[in-house]
Order: C-alpha cells, then sequence, then structure tokens
C-alpha cells in the first residue's frame, strides 16, 4: 500500500512533531490492515517505519528527526497495495431463527444454553449454525458473528 503523508514540513521541531504524529496516525491504520492481510514483508516495513517514527519522536535535533521521517516515508512507500475486499452478502436470507441462534453466538454461551433459551433441542440449534456458517460463508463462531456484524445483523 502506497501511503502518502499529508504533514506539511514545518520548521523547528513543532514541524517534525507534526509529522511524527499524522505518520503515527497512517501507521496505525496501516498496522490494522497489514494484520488481516498477514502478510510478513509487508508486517517488517510496518515495523522498520514505526521504530523510525519513534526514534524520531525521541530525537532532539530537528535535522536527525527530519532525515529519520523522510525514510520512515520512504519504507511506507515500498509497502504493497492491499486490495479491499468487500463483504460479499450472503446468497441466501437468515431465517428469524438462524438470526436468534447468530445474535446468542455473539456472547459466547454453549449451544446448550441458546437451546434452553428458544426453547429447541440442541441438535436443532448445531443446524441452524450449521445454516448460518453456510449462508455467511464462514467457519466459525467468531468469522460468523464478525460478518453478521459486517452485514449489520446483530
Amino acid at each position: 500500500m502506497s501511503v502518502t503523508l499529508c504533514a506539511e514540513p514545518g520548521n523547528g521541531s513543532r514541524g517534525v512533531t507534526g509529522e511524527v504524529s499524522v505518520l503515527n496516525g497512517r501507521l496505525h491504520v496501516l498496522g490494522g490492515e497489514v494484520q488481516a492481510a498477514d502478510s510478513t514483508v509487508t508486517t517488517c516495513l510496518v515495523w522498520f517505519a514505526g521504530t523510525l517514527v519513534r526514534i524520531a519522536g525521541d530525537v532532539g535535533d530537528v535535522r536527525s528527526a527530519g532525515v529519520l521521517m523522510g525514510e520512515a516515508a520512504a519504507v511506507l512507500a515500498l509497502v504493497p497495495a492491499q486490495p479491499k475486499r468487500p463483504v460479499p452478502q450472503p446468497t441466501e436470507s437468515l431465517t428469524q431463527c438462524q438470526l436468534a441462534v447468530l445474535c446468542r453466538l455473539e456472547h459466547e454461551v454453549p449451544l446448550r444454553q441458546i437451546a434452553d433459551d428458544l426453547y429447541v433441542s440442541v441438535n436443532t440449534v448445531k443446524s441452524h449454525v450449521r445454516a448460518v456458517y453456510r449462508k455467511l460463508g464462514v467457519n466459525s463462531r467468531a468469522e460468523a458473528v464478525e460478518r453478521g456484524r459486517a452485514l449489520r445483523l446483530v
């Protein structure tokens, strides 16, 4: 991902401090994207740029800090672009029972408790869970809850 700094170069340590804080914000956002992308090279580049930014923030010399900020920006320019993946819509809509089960999955309660709350058997809940996973295209409870939140179902 190509990152462009938007901070205006300033005179004195104030300009460098502003650049450090802007680059820190960009690193924070990029760090979240990197974890989702799970790219070792990208992770290393972001870590290295973050280290340069921290050092630049600690350096008392404005000129040295400016050089470090330039190096950090150059490192971030090497980060490959990560395509934004749209959240796919479920091919089938969830039934009311499946939505009720999905909402309860969010609270990390056992399937037995969900069955008791809905006055159905555990096997029925398991069937609903499998249907939810299939319709949302996920393989785990955590993924189902995450996809449900992304789709504003829970």
